[in-house]
């Protein structure tokens, strides 16, 4: 099948709406590209690498229709960047059916190394394919950004490089049901577009949003969402929150390094989930008090210590895992 033929079938197929047809022709296209992808797939379902254990490949990948409808959306000679992007299938399919260029960067050894062989097979560049942690390393600029990711840590150091960028779009499919809401707490991300998912994912839609550039000085009491992610990494910031303890028979300050924190959103409100799994609903009675630096160093002292929160009233309390309390300071 040509090249011509490919694109008035993957026309027809996203006419069509067929999953089974549209599952087949992902199959062929991998069979095609990886020949051996089967056995790369399986080592990472495994956990060899720790990989969204026992899913399938159509539930972990973007299906190359999708990538089709997203590639061919942006403007002619533009770069989208597929962050998370598994066996890269967007960075085939450009190179395939020389649609406008795709970057995709993906963390896992084994599917980075099955992409670059495939790659080299065809003669396809194999510096479009970037071997890189999310979490430490910095993303490329292009005109836009894909997402089919849960939503995690990762997730908000994520978001917090796009939004550094310069105002790019960005196209998210729901990964598990989190992502969408999440997004919508941003007041500098806004939907412009929908396109229909060629295969079932928890939101039958891909969505387009535009993502305008930050304010350099936001402050956490007018819009502490786009605080949060612009300040992340800051390990000095503390946030202090509202909490009643029942055996000091008062409210105190509940103190939390940053980094310990994630963003999420709680029954479609603004919500903090702590490391240790717990959630903060900082609108529903654990308002924020107040966000420091002052008390880095206090912080620092108890860290070989074992306890569950960190309190302050006159004095600095610990609460143990036993439910006790021991002064600090």
């Amino acid at each position: 099948m040509n090249k011509d033929e490919t694109h008035l079938l993957i026309k027809s197929l996203l006419s069509k709406r067929d999953v089974k047809s549209n599952i087949n022709f992902d199959q062929k296209l991998d069979e095609y590209f990886f020949g051996s992808y089967c056995t790369h797939e399986l080592k990472v379902n495994n956990g060899e690498e720790q990989a969204y254990q026992h899913l399938s490949s159509t539930a972990l990948m973007t299906s190359y229709l999708d990538y089709y409808q997203i590639l061919k959306d942006i403007p002619p000679d533009q770069t989208l960047c597929d962050l998370g992007a598994g066996y890269c299938r967007g960075t085939f399919l450009a190179n395939y059916l020389s649609l406008n260029y795709c970057i995709s960067i993906e963390y896992i050894g084994t599917r980075v190394a099955a992409v670059k062989q495939a790659l080299k097979k065809f003669n396809y560049p194999i510096d479009e394919v970037l071997a890189r942690n999310l979490d430490y390393y910095a993303i490329p600029s292009a005109f836009a950004y894909y997402l089919y990711f849960p939503k995690n840590k990762t997730l908000d150091t994520v978001i917090a490089k796009i939004f550094n960028q310069a105002s790019p779009y960005l196209y998210v499919c729901e990964s598990h049901g989190e992502v969408l809401e999440y997004l919508g707490l941003f007041k500098n991300v806004t939907t412009i577009a929908y396109f229909e998912c060629s295969l079932p994912r928890h939101s039958s839609q891909i969505i387009k949003y535009k993502v305008e550039a930050l304010n350099e000085n936001i402050n956490w009491e007018d819009d502490f969402a786009l605080w949060f992610i612009q300040n992340k990494h800051n390990k000095a910031y503390t946030i202090c929150f509202k909490y009643y303890s029942h055996f000091l028979a008062q409210y105190l300050d509940w103190i939390i390094s940053i980094n310990e924190l994630e963003l999420i959103t709680h029954n479609k409100n603004i919500a903090l989930r702590h490391d240790s799994g717990r959630i903060i609903l900082i609108n529903e009675g654990e308002e924020i008090t107040k966000i420091t630096t002052l008390y880095k160093e206090t912080l620092l002292k108890v860290k070989n210590k074992k306890f569950k929160k960190i309190l302050k009233a006159e004095s600095f309390w610990l609460e143990i895992a036993d439910g006790s309390y021991e002064k600090f300071y």
